[in-house]
Formats: structure tokens, sequence, C-alpha cells
């Protein structure tokens, strides 16, 4: 019954649609925009050089002509999408967008001015890979290089999670809160709300900010953090916005799971690996984390990494540090060339070393298992030995 509150998405096989651009990601080769239409989400792929992809700015009102084209099961329920056309024709017909969706044009300008601050001073290679840590974008990966990702473990670092939130805090709140503590709060909430509209509101992310948020609140009530009710109350939330998000969404799964590994298996880790220091907490986090997303990564992908464990240890340490460097390039960048430019050297340092990493053990074809649970009964299994 509550399903039927949000229903089975329709399907749309039309060549022909009006509708408003809700969102859009585009690459040199391709872009994609989602407009609605009549209640309906669209998708329309298209190339940036036929077509001028300023057309698809968040409220504006287009038409598209084109091919219809299939939808993944994954994005018509857990992304609402009924419908996609290869497009062949695409007219601007309004620029006037109503409220909600001028403010997602404003922030999606702000981070294209965050894009182009980074290109200014960084060399195209570290750029792609300084915007997958902060913004979460892929589209602009080479085919090796995602696959030197799957095989070495790591396309967690350039997907958006909780670990972004962790950063806004860690930057704003720490920093803002002696100044007033409820300044400090309710300065960081705003942001995280802007980073998860800004970056397109994947589950994920929204599961990440809606953690965060109440983290903040229980430390500035003086309250105990219960991460586990916290987790479980942030679910229930997802549920309520899409519950579909909870069955099609990998990336809220993988999230989840990592997260659950993280509360449940790294404190039990912890103790004996104290003897390495830092690196024994980091051992302990990522083992974790690996260990409780390892059997959904073979029974969506097919494959597991043998040596994830190696490669995240070496470089999950000097992630935060980078990201630190490449949000200082961008937001100094407004203000002072010079400033991002020295930014911009320290941060192509550490995204040097995390690159060198990954290309060196992504070379090695062994190191990639297939492996794939064909039954979901197995997964069970797992979890109930863990």
């Amino acid at each position: 019954a509550y399903l039927s509150l949000w229903g089975v998405p329709l399907f749309f096989q039309g060549e022909e649609v009006v509708g408003r651009v809700d969102e859009v990601v585009c690459s040199k080769q391709r872009c994609t925009c989602v407009i609605k239409s009549g209640g309906l989400r669209i998708k329309l792929v298209f190339s940036p050089e036929r077509f001028d992809p300023s057309f698809c700015l968040p409220g504006n009102l287009v038409e598209a002509k084109g091919k219809s084209v299939p939808v993944y099961s994954s994005e018509r329920f857990a992304k609402r999408i009924s419908g996609a056309i290869k497009v062949s024709e695409l007219k601007l017909i309004a620029e006037n967008p109503p409220l909600f969706l001028a403010v997602k044009r404003k922030l999606y300008l702000i981070k294209e001015s965050f894009k182009e601050r980074l290109k200014k001073v960084m060399s195209e290679s570290n750029r792609s890979f300084a915007q997958g840590l902060v913004l979460g974008e892929k589209q602009n990966f080479d085919s090796n290089f995602k696959e030197a990702l799957k095989r070495t473990g790591t396309s967690h670092l350039v997907a958006l999670s909780g670990f972004n939130i962790s950063i806004l805090i860690v930057s704003l709140f720490e920093t803002l809160k002696f100044l007033s503590p409820l300044f400090a709060f309710s300065t960081t909430c705003l942001a995280i709300l802007v980073f998860v509209l800004m970056t397109g509101a994947s589950a994920s992310i929204v599961r990440a900010g809606i953690m965060g948020v109440f983290l903040l609140s229980a430390q500035i009530l003086g309250r105990q953090r219960d991460s586990v009710l916290i987790l479980s109350f942030s679910l229930f939330i997802m549920a309520l916005l899409n519950p579909f998000s909870l069955v099609w969404d990998i990336s809220l799964q993988l999230s989840f799971f990592a997260f659950v590994g993280l509360l449940a298996l790294s404190p039990l880790l912890s103790p004996p690996l104290q003897k390495f220091g830092f690196l024994g907490g980091i051992l302990a986090e990522t083992i974790g984390a690996i260990l409780f997303t390892l059997p959904l990564v073979a029974y969506y992908f097919g494959s597991i990494s043998w040596i994830a464990f190696l490669v995240n240890v070496l470089v999950v340490a000097v992630v935060p540090l980078a990201t630190y460097l490449i949000l200082a390039t961008a937001v100094f960048g407004f203000f002072s060339l010079f400033l991002s430019r020295v930014f911009s050297y320290l941060a192509e340092v550490f995204l040097f070393y995390i690159l060198k990493i990954i290309e060196f053990f992504g070379r090695f074809s062994w190191a990639v298992l297939n492996l794939k649970i064909s039954h979901f009964g197995w997964l069970f299994l797992y979890f109930f030995i863990l």
C-alpha cells in the first residue's frame, strides 16, 4: 500500500518531448540531462559538439526530438526515469525557471565555476581526478583509468559519500565553532544542503547529508551520538523520499554497508592493529568497509580486487589532505590566482602520488578475481557468518 503512493514509474517511449531541465551532466563527448514533462522524468542524451550544452541549464524549457532508447531498471526506479531520447533536434523555448529550479541553476553554475578555477591552474589528468574526489564526477575518466580503479578497489574514492560530508563538517564546523557553536552549526548545515543539491542529490550523498546533520545536532545539544540509530533513521527518511532507492540504488547500498563495516567490524580490529600506529587505524577501517561491501561488489559487478586492501592503505591516508588542498585551490581561485596556484601545486603533489599508485597496481590483470554471486541468498549467508 505504501509503495502505491509512489507507484511504478510510467514508461515513456515517445520521440518528442517538451519540459524543464532538472539536472545535467556533461563531458567532452556526451551530455545527459533530465527534464520534467507532465509529471514524467525524461533523460535526453546528446553530443555537446552538435548542440549547445547551455540549452540544458537547470530550469530551461526545452523541446527535444530524437530516437527513443532503453532505460536501465536502476535508473527507472532509483532515479524515476520514465524514458530516454537520443536527441537529433534540440530547441530552447524559454529561460524563466521557477524558484526552486532557479536555485538549482545557480548551484550548477557555481559548480561549473568551481571546475573552471581548477582548469586554470591544474593539468588535465590531475584536474579530472580532483573533480572526481570533490564532486564525484567520473565522466571525463578514460576507460583505462576506470579499469585501474576497478582492479585496485578504489572506485569509492570518486563516489560521493559520507567522506565528502565529513570534509565539510571538519573544514567548516571545526573552523567556525570558536565564533559561535550555533553559527557554526547553521552554516555547516546550510553548506551540506547546498553541496547535496549542487552534486545532484544522489541517494548515497542524501543519506550522508542526513547523517551529518544529525551527528552535528547531537554534538550541539550535548547528547550522546548513536551512529547506528542515526544510520537507521536516515535510511527511514530515504525510504519516505523514494522507497525504490533502497532496492535499486547500488551506490546507496554500498555506502550503507561500508558504514556498517566501520561501525561493527573496525572497532574489533583496531586493538590488535594499534602497534602499526595511525596505519593500524586506516587498516582496520579499510578491512571493515571492504569486507562488508565485498559480497555486494561480487553480486553486482561479478568481480573483486585481490589488492584492494593494500592499495587503499597506501592512498586513503592522503586523500583528505588532497581534498582540502583541492577545495582551497578552487576557493582562492575566486579571489587570487597566485594563491590558487600555490595550493594547486601542493594538491598536485598528493594527486600525483595517488594516481601513480592506482596506475601502477592497476596494470596487473591478475589483481581482479572474477567472482559472481548469482543468488541473493548467498549474501544473507555471508553477512550471517560475519
